[in-house]
């Protein structure tokens, strides 16, 4: 029985000797993930296309008025807005009240390169906070308050 399991053991280590000096090392082998890697927090990849034959329903985005000053809240940013058009009628599906999208380069403070989802208008930072801490359940773990100022 000992002479068995030695020469199964001396023959396995053989058959993986002979594997490493058989390979090619110049090959790389990747396998393609079903899943796409996730966004950094609080940004955006863009969004997976529906099969065909599908279409998404179209929630209808609220606009920021340029000459408006208030707080929202930040839902995520991307630097492509049909990605940020996607991501907000995704919040909206959501439940989520007063979604829309703006443009970073139409208001003083923000990122210019970045389209923002935000959620609804407040007159506090501290309203804006509630309700930012609220849409955690709803994916939106990221959200956060910011004041919107109209550009200078």
């Amino acid at each position: 029985m000992l002479v068995a399991v030695i020469v199964v053991a001396i023959g396995a280590g053989i058959g993986v000797g002979l594997s490493t000096l058989t390979a090619d090392p110049d090959v790389t082998v990747t396998v393609p993930s079903s899943q796409p890697p996730p966004p950094p927090p609080g940004r955006l990849a863009a969004p997976a296309e529906e099969p065909a034959g599908q279409t998404g329903s179209s929630e209808e985005l609220e606009e920021w008025p340029a000459d408006e000053r208030g707080y929202t809240v930040i839902l995520s940013s991307s630097d492509d807005e049909q990605v940020a058009q996607a991501e907000g009628q995704r919040a909206a599906e959501r439940g989520i009240d007063e979604v829309g999208v703006l443009s970073g380069r139409e208001h003083a403070g923000l990122d210019p390169n970045l389209f923002i989802v935000f959620a609804d208008r407040y007159d506090s930072s501290r309203d804006a906070r509630e309700d930012a801490d609220d849409y955690a359940s709803q994916g939106y773990g990221d959200a956060y308050p910011r004041l919107i100022e109209p550009p200078r």
